[in-house]
């Protein structure tokens, strides 16, 4: 049914409706394919009235990447047709073959919708790797490379990651524009000669490229292990010498002594070599000395030239006295040009002064010069001794003469009373005289063994005095050699303490000085605590023996004097019985 219908201002317009009129509409879709990400496409939907009358249907669209539709709505007679577009728009992060559904529906009475599922291409990512296949480095040493990435795909961000632990990217994410190329670098550790690889993948579709080269460490070959002094003048090679024996063109001291080489070959390649070399050592030299001959019992002094050595230093110079009495001089003793021996002989006799030298590499050299030492000049003190000995002598005489008398006495030459004679009577009375001045010399005798005794006990108490001073002296030194250790000891704790503190914050040449310091001085100690002790030995020993022998020669008197007084009771006896035979 047709209406004309006729406005106000005279023109017309003509209305149809249909009676009786169906409603109905469909929706079909067309295809869309091959989008990669980042790009954009229509879709198209076909609307068809499918009513008996004229529509009008309102086009509604859904899907997350649909962004827009051609017509909103539509008006169609029965039967007719319109196409709608929906615009498509793929997402740059969105994956290889990944899918999203476009939905489009047309409704008025009647409605109908249809839907499509848009799928991204696929193998939309893809990139190639060009660089060097091989590097060469110095081992130990770090290198660089590079490489070329070509994008053969959609823009994209790739992610470097290295294959080895000797390879190391400072940046380690690139984005690329489809088509471009970007340039990386990267460090190499040559720690040892292989196969290095790295891939590189991007961070959606984890499609990735490979590229592996091959690295060669070069090593220091050369040989050195025949080098010697002679090849510290090769060009790269540098030396460093035992300073405590290089005079800057060689070794001048006995011992054996290390370099150090150091050779860089045209590489760069850095290798060291140490050797030694060994100086023989040349002996000490030591002088002659000019000795004069010593006096038993009276302290000697000797003088000796200080030795020398050529090639090191003299540690200690012996002089052994022939006797089993030495003494030692260190290097700390050497001032001026000679050093002085002391030395008391205690009995006399040739001996042989032996001088020797010890120096630092061992070497020694001996010198040797004979002494005869003289007896001791004794003198007999006071007025006692000379008296003992004139009253020994006379002692003596007498008793020869009283044993002549006895032994004629005996033979019978004096007769008995009867023939007595004036000339028996003088004999008797002379030797009555005799026999009165026997008495009285008898008397001195006993004296003489009575002072002897006394100077027996006296030389005893002498003896026990001295030795009772030596042990107070050895007391005294022993005191005072404690009170040195103490005052070491103290010092060795100082030292120690100050040591730790080293440790702590350690300076080397500064604890190795202190070392050698305390080393100095413990020896120093141990030599003077052996002088004393030999010292105090040998004046004990003097001293022990000269009493001894002055003991000796006393007990010898004593008993020749007794033996004299036994002969003089004999004597007296035989003169008893002289007279009583006279008297008879």
């Amino acid at each position: 049914m047709t209406f004309n219908v006729i406005n106000g201002d005279g023109s017309s317009a003509v209305v149809t409706t249909t009676a009786n009129q169906e409603y109905g509409v469909t929706v079909s879709v067309g295809t869309l394919t091959g989008l990669k990400p980042g790009e954009s496409g229509d879709l198209s939907f076909t609307v068809t009235n499918t009513g008996n009358g004229l529509d009008t249907f309102t086009i509604g669209h859904s899907g997350v990447w649909a962004s827009a539709k051609s017509d909103n709505s539509v008006t169609l007679a029965s039967g007719s047709s319109a196409t709608v577009t929906v615009t498509v728009d793929i997402p740059s992060n969105s994956a290889s073959s990944e899918s999203s559904a476009i939905t489009l529906s047309a409704s008025s009475v009647a409605s109908s919708s249809e839907s499509y599922n848009v799928v991204v291409a696929s193998g939309t990512r893809s990139l190639t790797i060009t660089g060097d296949n091989s590097y060469t480095f110095n081992e130990g040493t770090v290198g660089t490379g590079t490489a070329t990435i070509q994008n053969t795909g959609v823009t994209s961000t790739f992610i470097v990651t290295s294959m080895t632990d000797s390879l190391s990217f400072a940046t380690s994410e690139y984005t690329i524009a489809a088509g471009a190329t970007q340039e990386i670098s990267f460090s190499i550790m040559s720690s040892a000669s292989g196969d290095q690889a790295f891939t590189i993948s991007d961070n959606i579709d984890f499609s990735f490229a490979t590229h592996t080269f091959a690295l060669t460490a070069r090593t220091f070959s050369t040989d050195m292990s025949s080098w010697g002094l002679a090849e510290c003048n090769n060009s790269g090679a540098t030396c460093t010498y035992d300073t405590d024996s290089w005079d800057g063109s060689a070794y001048t001291k006995a011992g054996t002594w290390t370099t150090s080489l150091e050779f860089v070959d045209s590489n760069g390649q850095t290798g060291t070599h140490t050797f030694d070399i060994t100086i023989a050592n040349s002996n000490p030299t030591v002088a002659i000395p000019s000795l004069d001959n010593p006096v038993q019992g009276t302290e000697q002094l000797f003088s000796f030239a200080i030795p020398s050595d050529a090639d090191g230093t003299v540690t200690h110079f012996v002089i052994d006295f022939g006797d089993g009495e030495s003494q030692t001089f260190q290097a700390s003793d050497f001032v001026g040009e000679t050093v002085t021996a002391t030395h008391t002989y205690s009995k006399s006799g040739n001996f042989d002064v032996v001088a020797t030298a010890y120096d630092n590499s061992g070497g020694s050299t001996s010198q040797t010069v004979a002494v005869s030492v003289s007896d001791e000049m004794v003198t007999l003190e006071g007025s006692s001794y000379t008296y003992n000995l004139v009253a020994l002598i006379g002692f003596f005489l007498i008793g020869a003469i009283l044993s002549g008398t006895a032994f004629k006495l005996q033979q019978g030459v004096i007769a008995g009373d009867e023939e007595m004679n004036e000339r028996d009577r003088q004999r008797l009375e002379s030797v009555e005289r005799r026999m009165e001045s026997l008495s009285e010399r008898e008397e001195l005798m006993e004296v003489s063994a009575y002072d002897a005794s006394r100077a027996a006990t006296k030389l005893e108490e002498h003896i026990a005095a001295f030795n009772s001073i030596l042990v107070k002296a050895q007391e005294i030194a022993a005191e005072d050699k404690l009170k040195e250790l103490e005052a070491a000891e103290k010092a060795r704790q100082k030292e120690e303490e100050e040591m730790q503190l080293d440790l702590e914050d350690p300076d080397i040449e500064m604890v190795a000085e202190r070392f050698h310091e305390s080393l100095a001085r413990l020896v120093a100690a141990r030599d003077d605590l052996s002088k004393i002790e030999k010292h105090l030995a040998r004046i004990l020993k003097m001293e022990r023996d000269e009493q001894l022998e002055k003991l000796t020669e006393m007990t010898e008197s004593y008993e020749s004097t007794k033996r004299k007084i036994d002969a003089l009771e004999s004597s007296k006896q035989a003169r008893d019985e002289l007279q009583l035979k006279i008297i008879s």
